[in-house]
């Protein structure tokens, strides 16, 4: 019960705030946040020493890794500087999905891995995006019911393309005879201010990494919040959350479950120099270094998580209007 409690605790800890406007005021101890401020709102940019309490993350630490471990490498083991997909001259951190079995027996000439991304990056690199593109649907359907004055709400249900709409407003309002009543005028000035904010959404999409203050724009804090949470907390299917570990994985961390990459089993083992001469291992450039090892059950739970990504079926969906007629009549009645 008391390692549930740490780790309950973790998570709130590690929740990166919106950074505010105070820059210089002393650093937030986490454990002043009060139910009234969940979201941290007095907090800076992120910076480790405002993020999670030490002691909280000892704990979590020891209990999720084995730090600097010894033998050969093995399943679940955390390197940095592995080869970074394709891409040879880049490097980054990778959890090793090897089977145990293959390390044990020299089966397996490669070397299997997951990369490892920062919360904070991963934030505003992928996360935020769905984020956005809820909001643009959101804002769409805001902006159907304040232009009811100007009956071109069925142009949204039908699922017009927004510039369609924008052009047969222009032509609504180049006509004459339309009455231009204050609640005609207050729907065109709606609907402008609402093009506006849908446009200032849409480019946000076109970009490849939001900064705070952009990410700020358009997700309010509770929204935020919850983004992160949902990600700490593994609900999404395709990530698996790796708390900080003081020294050797500096900052929360996402295992990123879709992205597989592979090099030579030499790579880690130099005793095995199978094809990597065109790897660049000197410590100048930074060797490949063998920092943590995920314990158990996590790594168990990682690995059942990456196993039923790639292994769902399918399957065509009951129709809504089928689904309507399995429902049971006794479970609506009124009581």
């Amino acid at each position: 019960m008391q390692d549930r409690d740490h780790l309950a605790w973790a998570i709130r800890c590690t929740v990166i705030p919106y950074p505010g406007s105070v820059r210089k005021s002393k650093a937030v101890d986490s454990r002043k946040l009060q139910p009234d401020d969940p979201y941290g709102k007095q907090s800076c940019a992120p910076r480790r020493d405002t993020l999670w309490d030490a002691q909280v993350d000892n704990t979590i630490s020891d209990m999720y890794y084995i730090q600097l471990p010894t033998g050969g490498p093995t399943q679940g083991d955390i390197w940095s500087n592995l080869p970074s997909g394709s891409n040879e001259s880049e490097l980054c951190d990778g959890l090793v999905i090897t089977p145990r079995c293959d390390f044990a027996h020299s089966k397996s000439p490669v070397l299997n891995y997951l990369p490892i991304m920062s919360l904070e990056k991963y934030l505003l690199s992928v996360a935020c995006f769905p984020q956005i593109e809820q909001i643009i649907g959101e804002a769409r359907d805001s902006l159907r019911g304040k232009v009811a004055a100007l009956n071109i709400d069925y142009l949204f249900d039908l699922n017009v393309p927004i510039d369609e709409i924008q052009n047969e407003v222009g032509q609504l309002k180049a006509k004459e005879t339309l009455a231009k009543s204050k609640q005609v005028e207050k729907a065109f000035t709606e609907f402008d201010e609402g093009i506006e904010k849908l446009k200032r959404l849409k480019r946000l999409l076109g970009e490849t990494k939001l900064s705070w203050d952009q990410l700020h724009s358009v997700l309010n804090k509770k929204r935020l919040y919850n983004a992160q949470r949902d990600l700490i907390k593994n609900n999404h299917a395709d990530t698996y959350f790796l708390p900080p570990c003081d020294g050797l994985l500096e900052v929360p961390s996402l295992v990123l479950l879709r992205h597989i990459y592979t090099c030579p089993i030499g790579v880690v083992e130099p005793g095995r120099n199978e094809r990597t001469d065109r790897f660049d291992l000197s410590t100048t450039n930074g060797a490949p270094e063998r920092v943590l090892r995920l314990s158990s059950p996590f790594i168990e739970s990682l690995m059942a998580k990456f196993a039923a990504l790639f292994t769902r079926v399918g399957t065509r969906d009951i129709p809504d209007q089928t689904v309507q007629t399995f429902i049971l009549s006794e479970s609506l009645a009124a009581k």
